[in-house]
């Protein structure tokens, strides 16, 4: 699925609890209880899915007549059946995950972020099932992640925990087999540069686009006269905290303008 666990088990029930809220609900009055009806609605408050989509525009405007909430058969059709394949769907990604099917992990080395798999982003540390075995095309991807900018080195085949054959390609294709990982290995691209101006990070050999603005200063540099669209670069280092790299502090304070973009080499 290139799902991570809490996107997959969000999937289901989110997807689960939409379907059913598209439904009316209630009951008829029962003393000394007066009737209680909520009408059904299509409102996704917290995100959509394409599955979601294209069953909402099926089903169209959700109906809000107290008598639907007897057609039985209609919310059965939608709900129940979304019920059992979400279930069934439960239980083959939890024997996935804990290795009661074979299957092949693919992982960052930096232990997040994305991988290609046959061009569609995947989460690192999916799996992908062995025991029908298809080929499949992985491709690293040089990204950022936490603070820092992770660049491809080389992919790494390991079979019961050994190294058995090493890729330079960034694009690779496998085919996949049980206890087996492969994992892209990066190296963390470092200095990052912070610009003062828009709270934004970049990294060398990255080209970014800013609209400057006018009389910036940063405590950071007490001593400096600021002056109108001049800006200010820091070395962020590892952490991107408030000291310098390697005691150095880098400037650039020529005249910028709206819209500006560069590169860091």
């Amino acid at each position: 699925s290139g799902m991570n666990a809490n996107e997959v088990i969000r999937y289901l029930f989110y997807t689960q609890n939409q379907l059913s809220d598209h439904f009316p609900s209630g009951r008829p009055q029962r003393f000394p209880y007066a009737d209680e009806w909520y009408d059904g609605d299509n409102d996704l408050p917290n995100g959509s899915n394409q599955y979601l989509l294209t069953r909402y525009q099926i089903l169209g405007a959700p109906p809000n007549s107290p008598q639907y909430t007897f057609n039985y058969q209609t919310i059965a059709d939608e709900t129940f059946n979304f019920c059992i394949r979400a279930t069934a769907t439960l239980f083959y990604w939890f024997t996935l995950e804990t290795d009661m099917l074979p299957n092949t992990i693919i992982v960052n080395s930096f232990g997040g972020g994305k991988i290609k798999v046959n061009v569609v982003d995947w989460s690192s540390s999916s799996r992908i099932p062995a025991w029908n075995p298809q080929t499949t095309t992985l491709e690293a991807i040089n990204q950022p992640y936490e603070g820092c900018y992770w660049l491809f080195q080389n992919w790494q085949k390991i079979v019961n925990g050994n190294v058995v054959q090493t890729f330079t390609s960034r694009s690779i294709t496998i085919t996949p087999e049980a206890n087996t990982i492969y994992r892209a290995n990066f190296i963390q691209q470092s200095p990052g540069f912070y610009l003062t101006s828009s709270q934004s990070t970049i990294f060398r050999n990255q080209t970014a686009t800013f609209t400057i603005k006018t009389s910036i200063g940063y405590s950071g540099y007490s001593d400096y006269t600021w002056q109108t669209y001049k800006v200010a670069f820091r070395n962020c280092g590892t952490t991107c905290s408030n000291t310098c790299y390697n005691n150095i502090c880098w400037e650039w304070n020529q005249d910028l303008y709206d819209g500006l973009s560069f590169t860091f080499n």
